[in-house]
């Protein structure tokens, strides 16, 4: 899977997901700005932190990124509470380029449905990781894109939809940390550093009070930081 939220493994500044082939985890979207500081306009310095509560479903080619695969989850930030949705159903297919019969000009994209959600809601994690509880209502955009005309067009939009799941740890706590550079000397310096702990859990979800089933469920606290400095 290829959407992410911030946590280790995942882009940072996004709610945390859960990626690759069925059961495999990794933590990662939060919406929000960073706490700031600035010095002029040649420094940036950002921290944030969070704790997210997720789960995930289905598979995706890791070359192609063709297949079915979403998740939900429920994310704390210092200036909120969210929940969210994530849903693909990507096929790849050969596009006629102009010439028909003739494949030397044919290409390859991706056509497919999805649906994001987003809204505010009530999270709650034992401060241990064991458990997690998330309530919420989403609004919901549903699109179907064609990479070979180059459309993407929103095909539905539901608001009000409720988001309710529940899990509880069933492995044992897993620190993670990883440490960047890009430095360039007179022109400039990024580093960034992020951390957390994790622990797999399991348990029960619904959406629109149809039960969601999933593979693999994640709750997890993380923190980063990141400067960058420029001439």
């Amino acid at each position: 899977m290829r959407t992410k939220l911030p946590g280790l493994g995942l882009c940072l500044g996004v709610a945390i997901f859960l990626a690759g082939a069925t059961g495999a985890l990794a933590a990662g979207p939060v919406a929000g700005p960073p706490a700031l500081n600035t010095v002029g306009a040649s420094v940036f310095n950002g921290r944030g932190a969070n704790a997210v509560a997720q789960v995930v479903w289905g598979t995706s080619d890791p070359v192609t990124g063709e297949g079915h695969f979403g998740g939900v989850y429920g994310d704390v930030e210092a200036f909120g509470t969210y929940v969210g949705l994530w849903e693909n159903d990507d096929h790849v297919v050969t596009c006629e380029a102009g010439t028909p019969g003739d494949p030397s000009d044919d290409f390859q994209a991706t056509r497919g449905t999805g649906r994001v959600g987003d809204g505010v809601g009530t999270v709650t994690i034992a401060p241990n990781l064991q458990s997690a509880v998330v309530t919420g209502d989403l609004t919901i955009t549903s699109y179907a894109f064609d990479g070979c005309a180059g459309t993407w067009d929103v095909t539905a939009t539901e608001t009000g939809v409720p988001l309710r799941f529940g899990l509880v740890a069933t492995g044992r706590p897993s620190n993670d940390s990883s440490f960047s550079r890009e430095l360039l000397p007179g022109v400039y310096n990024t580093h960034q550093l992020t951390s957390g702990i994790s622990r797999t859990a399991t348990g029960t979800a619904s959406l629109d009070g149809r039960q969601l089933a999933f593979d693999a469920g994640l709750i997890s606290r993380n923190r980063w930081s990141y400067h960058e400095s420029s001439r």
